[in-house]
């Protein structure tokens, strides 16, 4: 039996509907997401009054909480990227993250490591071709509503290259780029849908 089914028996509401039903709403900042409800809701959610699903997010962000994997806020609880990312999907689908990314990603080098021009592109593809993208927390953002849930490979292939690409120039010494390129690689073999060091790639004297 999924962990819904069971959630939805203990609170002896096995036979609701909660497809149309509001949850917890969540936010993602730079350090993960937030899930939250209007004050008031979010007290007398804790009172045992609330429809279904709250009832069951509100089980599993406890749980979450309990293990010290979610911190519990005025109105709700924050999780850290990295839990988000490594989320089970059973989990995953009661608190209504988004679906994971289907697409690609493809890196271009330039320079070589021993220099501070070194620097890695990296580009996401999905169907229609390459496309800007931006990160925040555990989500890639293709547009401001389109977002996707990233493994923890991408996720950690995508703060290795954005804490290089935040480095000066002076600081991008043979160390700090072999540093990526480790890391990239550990990512791209945890299951990253791209060779991050290799995948489209051209290292250019």
């Amino acid at each position: 039996m999924r962990l819904f089914d069971v959630l939805k028996s203990l609170i002896g509401e096995r036979d609701v509907a909660v497809g149309s039903q509001e949850g917890f709403a969540s936010t993602a900042d730079s350090n993960g997401v937030n899930f939250y409800l209007p004050v008031q809701t979010f007290k007398a959610l804790q009172e045992g009054k609330g429809n279904a699903l709250q009832k069951i997010q509100l089980i599993v962000l406890n749980m979450l909480a309990e293990q010290g994997i979610a911190e519990q806020t005025a109105n709700g609880f924050h999780i850290g990227a990295e839990d988000i990312a490594g989320m089970d999907s059973e989990q995953a689908d009661i608190l209504r993250l988004p679906r994971r990314f289907t697409g690609r990603f493809q890196t271009s080098i330039s320079g070589r490591t021993g220099n501070s021009g070194f620097r890695v592109g990296i580009a996401v593809e999905v169907a229609e071709g390459v496309t800007p993208f931006s990160r925040k927390g555990p989500y890639l953002y293709l547009t401001s509503t389109e977002r996707y849930w990233l493994t923890p490979a991408e996720l950690m292939g995508l703060m290795a290259w954005e804490k290089h690409e935040s480095l000066d120039p002076a600081q991008r010494g043979e160390a700090a780029n072999l540093r990526l390129m480790a890391e990239l690689q550990t990512a791209a073999r945890s299951g990253t849908r791209c060779a991050w060091s290799s995948c489209g790639s051209n290292v250019v004297g």
